[in-house]
């Protein structure tokens, strides 16, 4: 079977779209509709601005999994499963070709009370201790289950892989609650709800739990649960059971429940609770609605009367178009047999269908048996807008063959019918069950389920199961066979469960799964022949309780393979599977922390953890650092309960301990002659290391402690074992080091003679201090010693640096005070123009580069004292000023009033603590030159200049002292 490809056809409406995607893609098979489901999401999201709810966030959240009820299962196939690889990879799931019975959760003689089963995924809401992890749900999923004991009712969540109570609430006196458990997050927190639909004596009640699920190495903490309940809601006028008609069912206590509903029913992302009751007053079938969000609700949504029937069926949900949803659902008068179809408009609640009979009806006043199966919704044709299919229950003639329960199939836009056929005999308690064999998204084929009484003076009761190819007009029979009653007591031999379908043998048409009576039935999709499906299906799976609860399909106990949960009853693969005890504790040492020269015992612990006896001889082997030190073959490994009895197997060796980490690892079916549910869990690698017995450490700051000159900080250091012993152990230190004015001591009331467990740190604070002399390159240390207070030659030392927090800072300025300056040159002559450079940092500072920028003139630029030598590296005290001077030859044939310009860039430091600045350099040729060019002196200095420069023809050399601002009151020139 392969997914619709009609889509293509389709997608000039959005409608379409989504129809497809909600109702349409579960219908194909499987890991094949994996890739179909990705187009059509991409599809989706690009041309719907808001998202759906979608139903199958949880594995199987409500009764039958989808609200269409149209049969939806995960991906799955003959070739699924994990192989070889790793369960984490799974995309297609494993088939139970060999079923068994895995476990049983209860011990309750009819199993667990609700018509439905759902598995959840509670994984967000564990809490668990780091060393329980895996024994604690992980990569499981759970059962959620109602039980009742003498009018109380309990409801509780159960592990997947072994069947135990994870947390439980007693919800007191309440009626027998049928109607299936539904699982979905209300609040947005990514942990899931549970919300409860059920009768008391007095009123329905709807209640929402937000269970916390909690764990550690001694298990799930159960009880104390009762204040999770989130929310409830009482209504006394209404109740979703009411009394059957047919005597054997009133009789035996059971009344005829409805299964409520979670769907979308406006299209804004969000699930709404649909339920189909009874008037207490007035015996009217009503459906009611209510938005579920975590403030407790006043009332419902809306409340919608139908005024023709005694009894509801079970409401279902379908898609329209792109904006709009409809609750559909069918009453049947119990006196009359007649039947009526409602269709209500989920966003408003209008009824939209009213008191619509059904044709085909058989006259009859023993209808429901036990409850009315709601329509199903379908994809029959090539248009956008689904179908439904209806369920008449009824079989006119009795155990007579030839006429059985009746299905008809309708338009849910309009009244129109496209087809029905009955069954060749039979009471139908159970929806049909619609499958697309093809892969086209039109389904092709209807199967069902009955069951009647073979004798009109006994309760002997036989079941009948079978398929139509709908795809014909009309309709035709491929095949039908009869289940026979099995150790059941006459009331458990009903057909109430829907079947579902399995692709178990790869063949065209998918394998039917029937739950009947005590039994587990599977038939051949082609023919109907048990045989054909497998070895494992060719005679029915007899079952610890009836099975009147719908299944729910899943992964359940994560080995990458399907399991069918029928109410308190997981059904598996016939498989072992070996593995490490989980937790890392597959591979365990004694003594756990061995000295060098001890003799430790390895010790390799596995259980299986499948269903099945491993059927041939299992060899385990231990390797140490990739060398085999032990093998064992064992011959018979029983699966651990709750599927088997067996217990967890172990091996050992002994070695002598030897100094060093070793890596040891377990490697289970080392031949891989076994087959296996999974194989990724075959192997544990667990790393020992052996020590002296007396090793310590002190550990000091990452980062080296740097303390601001004046100032005191606290400097941590950490003190750990690190041998196999916990001793006392005394911390001493030795200052002596330290330069005058520094000092170091305990930051007030410090252990240092502390109880050193392995592999646990202990801190110790000192208080250091710098003095404010102290400048920025200056360091020092203190030496840390540990000592064995039992044994005082036993110490281990570390070195503690103290280092002064350095400050650096770089000033370059010329005359003006910023960075630029200016310099003049004659021709044939040198430039020349001054600059300062400052150490603004509190540590010494050598330059590590100074650097130039080509100027104009050619020739490279160089620093000078004022003494004339050159400058190739600066060497600056903190604080410390140096005037420099930056010459440059002018070129002889320069012309006067010619500039170049060049920037020096000067750096200290490196790496990461590089600092660097500029200074733009502007060089001008004159004629004329003073020497020095620019001078910095103190009020009453007697300053000296060189004047050079070529006296002109004339003999006359002047200058303007006014124009060069260089007469100021109290200053004196001469030349």
């Amino acid at each position: 079977m392969t997914p619709a490809k009609a889509f293509n056809t389709w997608r000039f409406k959005q409608a379409l779209l989504l129809v497809i995607l909600l109702l349409l893609t579960p219908l194909s098979s499987l890991a094949i509709n994996s890739d179909v489901d990705d187009k059509l999401d991409e599809i989706y999201i690009a041309e719907s601005a808001l998202s759906p709810w979608n139903s199958q966030l949880q594995p199987w959240g409500q009764y039958s999994g989808v609200p269409t009820h149209n049969g939806t299962m995960p991906p799955h196939g003959p070739n699924g499963g994990p192989g070889s690889g790793s369960v984490e990879d799974v995309t297609e799931f494993g088939i139970i070709d060999s079923p068994t019975v895995n476990w049983v959760a209860t011990d309750d003689f009819d199993g667990a009370d609700a018509y439905g089963s759902v598995i959840a995924d509670f994984s967000a809401s564990i809490t668990a201790t780091s060393a329980a992890i895996e024994r604690c749900g992980f990569g499981e999923l759970f059962g959620v289950i109602l039980t009742s004991d003498s009018g109380t009712s309990t409801l509780s969540i159960i592990t997947g892989d072994e069947a135990k109570i994870a947390w439980e609430v007693d919800l007191g006196q309440t009626e027998v609650i049928r109607s299936t458990p539904m699982i979905t997050d209300i609040d947005g927190d990514a942990k899931p709800e549970i919300i409860l639909v059920y009768d008391t004596e007095s009123s329905l009640e709807v209640e929402v739990w937000s269970p916390e699920l909690s764990c550690s190495e001694s298990g799930w903490v159960k009880s104390g649960h009762e204040n999770e309940k989130m929310w409830s809601l009482s209504e006394s006028d209404y109740s979703i059971g009411i009394n059957s008609p047919h005597f054997p069912t009133s009789q035996s206590n059971h009344k005829a429940v409805t299964q409520p509903l979670l769907a979308d029913l406006d299209l804004d992302g969000d699930a709404e609770l649909v339920i189909a009751v009874v008037d207490r007053n007035s015996d009217n079938p009503t459906v009611v609605a209510l938005t579920l969000s975590s403030s407790t609700p006043n009332d419902f949504d809306w409340e919608v009367v139908l005024d023709r029937g005694t009894h509801p069926s079970d409401p279902s949900w379908g898609m329209l178009d792109d904006d709009s949803t409809a609750i559909v659902l069918t009453t049947i008068d119990s006196n009359s047999g007649n039947m009526w179809i409602w269709r209500i408009d989920g966003s408003t609640g209008s009824l939209d269908w009213e008191r619509v009979s059904v044709s085909g009806t058989d006259s009859d006043s023993d209808a429901p048996r036990l409850r009315l199966p709601g329509p199903v919704v379908v994809q029959l044709d090539n248009d956008a807008a689904p179908e439904m299919i209806l369920t008449i229950p009824t079989d006119a003639n009795g155990r007579t063959a030839g006429n059985g329960a009746r299905f008809v199939a309708m338009e849910m836009t309009s009244t129109d019918e496209i087809f029905q056929f009955r069954t060749p005999n039979g009471y139908s308690d159970s929806q049909p069950l619609p499958i697309d064999t093809d892969g086209d998204g039109i389904h092709d084929r209807l199967c069902w389920v009955t069951w009647y009484s073979e004798s009109s003076v006994s309760f002997n009761r036989k079941g009948m199961a079978g398929c139509h190819d709908i795809s014909s007009d009309p309709p035709i029979k491929e095949w039908s066979k009869d289940m026979q009653r099995g150790s059941g007591n006459d009331n458990d031999e009903i057909g109430l469960a829907p079947p579902i379908w399995m692709d178990i043998n790869g063949d065209s048409d998918p394998e039917l799964i029937v739950p009947f009576g005590k039994r587990l039935w599977a038939f051949d999709g082609e023919d109907g022949t048990s045989s054909e499906v497998s070895d494992g299906w060719s005679s029915p799976l007899g079952m610890p309780n009836r099975v009147w609860s719908a299944p729910a399909v899943a992964d359940m106990d994560n080995d990458g393979t399907l399991d069918i949960l029928i109410g308190d009853t997981l059904i598996s693969q016939n498989i072992a599977d070996f593995s490490p005890l989980s937790d890392g504790r597959g591979i365990s040492f004694n003594p756990s922390q061995p000295d060098p020269g001890d003799t430790v015992t390895v010790t390799g612990q596995f259980s299986n953890i499948g269903t099945l006896d491993n059927e041939d001889d299992l060899d385990v082997v231990i390797n140490q650092n990739g060398n085999e030190i032990v093998r064992q073959r064992f011959t018979d490994v029983e699966p651990v309960a709750p599927s088997g009895n067996g217990g967890p197997y172990t091996f050992s060796v002994d070695i002598i301990a030897e100094l060093g980490i070793h890596s040891f690892e377990l490697i289970l079916d080392v031949n891989g002659n076994l087959t296996e549910a999974r194989e990724d869990n075959n192997n544990a690698i667990v790393d020992l290391s052996v020590v002296e017995p007396y090793e310590a450490q002190i550990d000091i700051p990452n980062q080296i402690p740097r303390i601001s000159p004046g100032s005191t900080e606290i400097v941590t250091v950490s003190l750990l074992a690190t041998g196999s012993r916990t001793e006392d152990w005394t911390l001493s230190w030795d200052d002596s080091n330290l330069p005058s004015g520094w000092s170091i001591a305990p930051d007030g009331a410090q252990n240092n003679n502390p109880n050193l467990i392995p592999g646990i740190p202990q801190n110790f604070d000192f208080s250091a201090t710098v003095p404010e002399s102290a400048l920025g390159d200056d360091n020092s240390f203190i030496v840390l010693t540990l000592s064995l207070d039992s044994d005082p030659s036993i110490s281990f030392e570390s070195i503690l640096p103290i280092e002064v927090l350095r400050t650096r800072g770089l000033s370059i300025v010329g005359p003006s005070g910023l960075d630029n300056t200016n310099g003049f040159g004659r021709p044939g002559h040198v430039a020349t123009a001054w600059m300062m450079v400052e150490n603004l940092g509190n540590a010494y500072e050598t330059t590590t580069s100074i650097d130039w920028t080509a100027p104009s003139w050619g020739g490279n630029p160089t620093l000078h004292e004022s003494s004339g030598t050159e400058i190739f590296s600066l060497n600056l005290a903190p604080g410390e000023q140096k005037e420099l001077f930056v010459n440059l030859n002018t070129p002889s044939s320069i012309q006067f009033g010619s500039v170049t310009t060049t920037t020096m860039t000067m750096c200290i430091g490196s790496g990461d603590s590089t600092l660097c600045e500029d200074l733009s350099v502007n060089l001008t040729a004159s004629a004329v030159t003073i020497e020095q060019t620019h001078k910095r002196t103190l009020p009453n200095m007697t300053l000296q200049w060189s004047v050079e420069g070529s006296i002109p023809v004339d003999g006359v050399m002047s200058w303007n002292t006014v124009s060069a601002n260089m007469i100021h009151k109290r200053l004196g020139m001469e030349c």
